[in-house]
């Protein structure tokens, strides 16, 4: 190679590693060269994927920013100085087709500052003929001269300003963009005899929007379909459902467990059936090999039928890139459409899938929880959601869902993780929110552990079988109740529950009935139980939960209450 360095420009992949670079030369020449693996350099790019200048920038800009497309790297730096959102590509305007990575500009409104010439102007309209149908908008724009100084693309443009702020400097290309976009939606076509080339601008998307009609749809031409469930009752197919809870009492565990019985099709742990299917899950905070792997095997879990989606990247392997909810739901959809009979998709934890979004800004939040709604409903698969518990304590259970009140709004079902405010090493799942049908019990736990004599003990969910009817609100206020008086009303409880089942076995109802009416409330009804060690027993495959002392004998006949917990 001969010729002096000037500058040099690095394309990377998406998560930042070196793929080549563009050699700006003296006095002037581009080369291109790529590492050899070796600490030195190969002069082509033979085989090499060729994506968007500042691939990394682009793909982790908050949502909704706009991006300039610029010809050369040189003028996307500039821009990029003056803290705007710049690409371009290799090759020059004669190189852009061989250019990986254009879903990084998906969803996005880009405008593409053309070079003042017949080449740039042919690399703004081929360039905006191929994003327009992946973009929001799209607008071709040139750089006006400034005063008597002849400008041909924006860095002479930036050049010719008089000690300009960059804070000013980007507000007037910003507002060129979008004023041009607004007054100006021409057809692009290429400028004929007696017309200027700008009204030869913009490109196609920026001509002026169809005539936009309701959609409307008469009731009577809609097929009524029945509610189906993946567990019956508590986690609906085709919706959005929502785990929440503080962090430690086990809820990627919860899912891992509800996972893996989707995964070998058995029984749920209330005993309602189930049905094997495929399973896909998100997860940000587990290692696979340490953690999620062996609690799929502590929990019994089919790992043949768990896909997890770990990310996206491009067709050459080069490198994947983090999943992001705002860029990446077509990917999502096909995961699902190639995990053979998938029937449960788990995101743990949802706030770390949403990109730039803030979290607590309802109208971003639904913005991407919307599509994440009708991707369950058309692929008919239960979508479940991980999050953790807000600091507002004293509010509904409703409420406590970290971020925008939009996560529980958009969720179908919603199911609480806390601590049983009487047992250290117990904990509940209840039902905070569930408006497809009856509201149903929850359900308690503890976490257990399964050794393996390879790895050691991993932990796992042990189930308990009977309902637990205390209310997610009940149970987070619960929490905080403690002192002499608290005492006393357990001991109550207990003297209560100890002289109802002196007479012989009751079922679960008619005791919570009775404590009702008593002013026993389920909280000390319950560790009333556990501290008489009352036996709990099923009175049949379809007969209710029955309760008895310990060691007591067989009640006697007509004691028995048929009602069913």
């Amino acid at each position: 190679m001969t010729g002096e360095i000037e500058c040099i420009y690095d394309y990377t992949n998406a998560s930042g590693v070196l793929l080549f670079q563009v050699v700006r030369m003296k006095p002037k020449g581009f080369r291109q060269r790529r590492p050899d693996g070796k600490g030195g350099w190969i002069w082509n790019l033979d085989g090499t994927t060729r994506p968007l200048y500042n691939l990394p920038l682009l793909i982790n800009a908050k949502r909704g920013r706009e991006v300039f497309f610029v010809e050369g790297e040189k003028d996307a730096d500039n821009l990029i100085k003056l803290g705007l959102l710049a690409t371009t590509t290799s090759g020059g305007a004669n190189g852009w087709k061989s250019t990986t990575s254009m879903y990084s500009l998906e969803s996005r409104a880009v405008f593409i500052i053309a070079d003042k010439d017949e080449p740039g102007r042919r690399f703004a309209r081929e360039i905006a003929e191929y994003l327009e149908p992946m973009t929001v908008s799209v607008f071709v724009m040139e750089m006006p001269d400034v005063g008597d100084i002849g400008v041909k693309d924006v860095s002479d443009w930036i050049d010719a300003q008089d000690s300009r702020d960059n804070e000013s400097l980007a507000a007037e290309i910003t507002k060129m963009a979008w004023d041009g976009f607004v007054s100006q939606p021409k057809p692009l076509k290429k400028a004929g005899a007696g017309q200027s080339a700008t009204s030869a601008l913009p490109g196609p998307a920026a001509q002026p929007p169809p005539e936009l009609l309701p959609d409307m749809i008469c009731l009577k031409d809609v097929k009524a379909e029945s509610l189906h469930w993946l567990w019956p009752g508590r986690l609906p197919m085709g919706k959005v459902s929502l785990l929440f809870g503080d962090p430690g009492l086990g809820k990627s565990l919860v899912s891992i467990s509800i996972a893996s019985l989707v995964s070998n099709g058995a029984d749920w742990p209330d005993g309602s059936k189930n049905k094997k299917g495929g399973v896909i899950l998100l997860s940000a905070e587990d290692d696979l090999s340490d953690t999620i792997r062996p609690r799929f095997d502590a929990a019994g879990g089919d790992v043949g039928a768990i896909t997890v989606l770990r990310g996206v990247k491009e067709r050459d392997d080069s490198g994947t890139l983090y999943f992001n909810m705002s860029r990446d739901m077509p990917m999502l959809a096909e995961a699902i459409k190639q995990t053979p009979d998938c029937r449960l998709v788990i995101i743990d934890p949802i706030s770390a899938y949403l990109g730039g979004t803030d979290t607590h800004v309802n109208a971003e939040v639904r913005a991407l929880l919307a599509p994440l709604s009708t991707l369950a409903a058309d692929s008919r698969i239960a979508l479940l959601t991980v999050t953790h518990l807000n600091k507002s304590a004293g509010t509904r259970a409703l409420y406590r869902a970290m971020g925008s009140l939009a996560f529980i709004a958009s969720a179908r079902a919603a199911w609480l993780i806390t601590p049983d405010p009487d047992d250290a090493g117990r904990r509940f799942m209840l039902p905070a929110k569930l408006n497809l049908a009856e509201w149903p019990s929850g359900l308690a736990y503890r976490i257990g552990q399964t050794v393996f004599d390879d790895i050691g003990p991993v932990a796992r969910i042990e189930w308990e079988h009977e309902p637990i009817l205390i209310s997610a609100d009940d149970a987070l206020a619960s929490g905080d109740v403690r002192g002499t008086h608290h005492a006393k009303e357990r001991q109550e409880a207990v003297d209560w529950l100890k002289k109802e089942l002196e007479s012989g076995e009751l079922s679960a109802i008619d005791v919570q009935v009775r404590a009702m009416e008593a002013g026993i409330s389920v909280r000390h009804l319950n560790a009333a139980k556990r501290d008489l060690g009352v036996r709990v027993t099923k009175a049949g495959f379809a007969g209710g939960w029955r309760w008895t002392l310990p060691n007591a004998g067989t009640p006697p006949p007509g004691r028995y209450n048929t009602a069913v917990t």
